[in-house]
């Protein structure tokens, strides 16, 4: 479709983000959020071997979200809550603005279920920013043309830098000090559309929720606690619940003083362990994989635990399962030398 006269395309978009009227933040990339619709083929009718089809109910396609950890608080308390709320329902709305933050489209969404969250895979050697991932599957949406300014408390705010390169694993009673990758953390709650009224509308409802594994790459000569726990959970069978362990990732700032985030994982149990393919000859350092499943998440921003902030025991609840966190104290000294040990191991 042409532009029409006295209007032109926008190239250089902003997309700010609201949550429940607030102004929340920045993404750097908004995808869906369109309408659609499923085509249904009858059955064979009089004009064989034609088959009739028509359009069932109207839905409309998840909305993607990649941004920053700086957003506001409503945003991340959404984040937060989704591990115990997943039945809640978020308005919100994307306000697509222009190189002068003019409002040129707004993207209202409606009664949205928040239905994935996906934390950044971490590289002790990556020089990259990282991102989050939040999904939102709502039940409405309506564009419209944006008019005015756009919510100017938050355009052009500078976010935490987050770096994939900064952060710390705890695993109690494995050696973790070596971990140099982390695989993305991501949990996702399954919706189920069950039609209603005329086949018109689809009304989604939260199914269960999905939590990926925990992957770790760390040095092979510092990964004997990894194996004594693989030789006796995998290979001598005991894997029961009183076998399993409790993780902590911290997301840690520029300095690697503050903690941005920190995801606390219980049920966890190692189903492989296996060494990286080195060439024969090879100038390189022997390193190992090692696998885990991961039952339940918990999930906090901010400075919860901060490096060197003393030492204490919490028992953050995962349903009916208490977990005891074994919160160590660690001066920066010593973390700046283990985070150098994890970039050169």
């Amino acid at each position: 479709m042409p532009v029409s006269q006295g209007q032109r395309a926008y190239t250089a978009a902003t997309y700010l983000v609201e949550l429940a009227g607030q102004s929340v933040g920045e993404a750097q990339r908004v995808e869906g959020g369109d309408a659609l619709s499923d085509v249904v083929v009858e059955k064979p009718g009089l004009t064989p071997p034609w088959r009739a089809k028509h359009l069932a109910g109207v839905r409309w396609s998840d909305i993607t979200l990649t941004t920053g950890i700086g957003m506001a608080k409503p945003f991340l308390d959404a984040i937060e809550k989704l591990p115990t709320a997943v039945d809640t329902r978020y308005d919100g709305a994307i306000v697509v603005a222009d190189y002068n933050f003019n409002a040129v489209e707004r993207r209202q969404f409606h009664h949205a279920l928040l239905t994935g969250v996906a934390f950044p895979a971490l590289d002790a050697a990556s020089k990259d920013v990282a991102h989050l991932t939040v999904t939102f599957s709502p039940e409405f949406v309506d564009r419209t043309k944006g008019t005015g300014k756009a919510s100017g408390g938050i355009v052009g705010t500078k976010q935490t830098k987050w770096l994939p390169s900064h952060f710390r694993v705890e695993i109690p009673g494995l050696d973790c000090t070596t971990v140099s990758k982390v695989s993305a953390v991501t949990l996702s709650s399954h919706v189920t559309e069950p039609a209603v009224g005329e086949l018109r509308d689809y009304e989604t409802q939260p199914a269960w929720l999905e939590l990926s594994d925990l992957v770790l790459t760390l040095s092979s000569s510092r990964a004997d606690s990894f194996r004594t726990w693989h030789e006796d959970f995998v290979i001598r069978g005991n894997n029961g619940q009183d076998k399993e362990k409790t993780a902590t990732i911290s997301y840690l700032g520029p300095t690697g003083q503050d903690v941005l985030a920190t995801i606390d994982l219980a049920g966890v149990g190692i189903y492989k362990l296996a060494d990286v393919p080195l060439e024969s000859g090879a100038d390189g350092i022997a390193r190992t994989v090692a696998s885990m499943y991961c039952e339940q998440v918990s999930i906090r921003f901010g400075a919860a635990n901060p490096v060197g902030a003393g030492t204490g025991n919490g028992t953050p609840a995962f349903g009916d399962m208490p977990v005891i966190h074994d919160i160590r104290n660690v001066d920066p000294t010593v973390l700046a030398g283990t985070h150098m040990r994890r970039t050169l191991s």
